[in-house]
């Protein structure tokens, strides 16, 4: 399809068959209104700060791909004017589900080869193809326009394969919380086609709401996590149920209680948690971050530490610090921080989108990024270690929060390693808000990095918060859309105890060796 309105125009109401690579760039509309949204060639559609600098200058390169891509999107219908979500939930999805049981799964970054001929046609604002028969769910694969590829066999063992002696990771883990929306007074329910209460409405509690759903996200979380199989794991969006409870000594109640069951998954101790320090955050979030770690190849080393800033209180939550070192004491200690910074959506301190690319509230995750590197160089005891920060900054790439780290002498880990690789899918565009990024000495010491794409490629039919939303029952308890952000695994090695860096002499040489985060604070 041609870009641009006046040569679609030319087009419209005509039957064509489509040549050339198209890619599934949107599949979110799969959910309701039986949409795919395409991109021309080989890729989908990037979220522009993904890529370049933030900017308002409608000629900068930030706003000439936002406009490129608006005009090179094109939407494959379903035929139908339904809405599969709340007007039409007896149907089969279309194109997921063939000849009423599912399909496979139409993910972003797939393939796309049209083999039947469709219509242009423009409505609601968006060119589109239509079938020239009505698709549903019932229709046999052979008798749809497409065909797709099987995205996801990449997927499955791709995290065994990043290399390094030791890793870790970060993963959201799409608000865990043991806690069920059914327990709490008033709380209201997202119900499902049989008017059945699945996830937590608008409520303290803002996961499951029956033990039922609860379950079904359990399984994926857990199937997740232990595929991962990393030392150390990063997590957001856990329930933090002092917050909810008023009871302090309940603060870590959801993360022992998730590795209680990732333990019995696995069928051995696997798993452990970092417990909460004496002191903990200011006026915290009903969500945290938290570490849990494999006992069997890392241990803890002291206490954890919550960087405690007013740049955090009431608008995110506070980083969490801890160092760890390898069992059997022969090997150099390192440091992770997981972060959650404040999201897109809501506005904080007045921080409203200024149109550059960054949504709501750029300065404020900027000036929690800076918070974070100040609150690093006051723990001197650290200056020498290999530094991580890991976690949802909900800044892409090349956003202002990542710049600050960046500019500090921090590099992102993964997009080194692999720049075209995302965790997160928004409105038909892909980009990382989940980021490892290490100092000089993580840098160093980092051999591998990937990103493992099960879930922000996947449509959302697939969540356990979906579940019985329509006549196929689409989910499963494997790993595919246990959330809505990819983890990020980095794999690193260590140098053994008192191993001089290449670049140092040997400590006889009377030279002390020593590194610093390459900020003042």
């Amino acid at each position: 399809m041609p870009a641009g309105d006046e040569v679609r125009e030319a087009h419209e109401s005509m039957l064509v068959l489509p040549t050339g690579a198209h890619t599934v760039t949107d599949n979110d509309g799969l959910n309701t209104y039986g949409e795919i949204g395409l991109a021309p060639g080989t890729e989908p559609f990037r979220q522009p700060t993904d890529v370049h600098a933030p900017d308002t200058d409608p000629a900068s390169p930030v706003q000439q791909l936002a406009a490129e891509q608006a005009a090179q999107l094109v939407t494959l219908d379903d035929g139908r004017t339904r809405n599969y979500l709340t007007g039409d939930q007896a149907t089969p999805l279309p194109y997921v589900a063939q000849d009423g049981a599912p399909a496979t799964p139409v993910r972003t970054g797939a393939a796309v080869t049209f083999q039947h001929p469709v219509v242009v046609h423009f409505d609601h604002d968006l060119w589109r193809y239509q079938p020239t028969t009505p698709v549903t769910g019932h229709t046999s694969g052979a008798d749809l326009p497409i065909t797709w590829e099987d995205t996801r066999a990449a997927e499955v063992g791709a995290m065994s394969q990043v290399g390094g002696d030791y890793s870790l990771a970060s993963f959201n883990v799409l608000n865990y919380f043991t806690t069920l929306g059914e327990s709490e007074a008033g709380c209201r329910a997202y119900t499902d086609m049989h008017g059945q209460p699945v996830g937590a409405r608008n409520c303290d509690v803002r996961g499951a709401f029956t033990p039922e759903a609860f379950r079904d996200q359990q399984a994926k979380i857990v199937a997740a996590v232990n595929e991962l199989d990393v030392d150390v794991l990063g997590l957001e969006e856990i329930e933090n149920t002092a917050a909810l409870t008023g009871d302090p000594a309940r603060r870590d109640e959801a993360l022992s209680a998730l590795v209680d069951a990732l333990n019995t998954h696995a069928g051995t101790t696997r798993w452990a948690y970092v417990p909460s320090p004496a002191q903990v955050g200011t006026d915290e979030d009903k969500i945290r971050v938290g570490f849990i770690y494999n006992p069997g190849t890392v241990e803890p080393v002291g206490e954890s530490r919550i960087f405690d800033d007013a740049r955090f209180t009431g608008t995110a939550r506070q980083p969490l610090a801890q160092e760890f070192t390898p069992v059997g004491g022969e090997h150099e200690s390192f440091v992770a921080v997981v972060n959650h910074f404040k999201s897109k959506g809501s506005v904080s301190n007045g921080d409203a989108d200024t149109g550059d690319g960054q949504g709501n509230n750029a300065t404020v995750r900027a000036n929690q990024s800076q918070a974070l590197l100040e609150h690093l160089g006051d723990q001197a005891d650290w200056a020498d270690r290999p530094v991580f920060l890991i976690g949802d900054l909900n800044s892409y790439s090349r956003e202002t929060a990542v710049a600050v780290l960046e500019n500090a002498g921090y590099t992102n880990l993964a997009a080194a390693h692999d720049p075209e690789a995302t965790t997160y899918q928004f409105s038909g565009l892909l980009g990382s808000l989940d980021h490892t990024l290490g100092n000089a000495a993580a840098t160093e010491r980092t051999v591998d990095a990937d990103v493992w794409n099960i879930n922000a490629d996947e449509s959302v039919i697939y969540e356990y918060s979906r579940r019985n939303y329509n006549a196929v029952d689409f989910y499963a308890d494997d790993y595919f859309r246990s959330s809505d952000h990819d983890p990020v695994k980095v794999g690193f090695t260590l140098r053994t105890t008192g191993e001089p860096t290449p670049d140092e002499p040997e400590p006889s040489e009377g030279v002390s060796s020593g590194s610093s985060f390459g900020l003042s604070s």
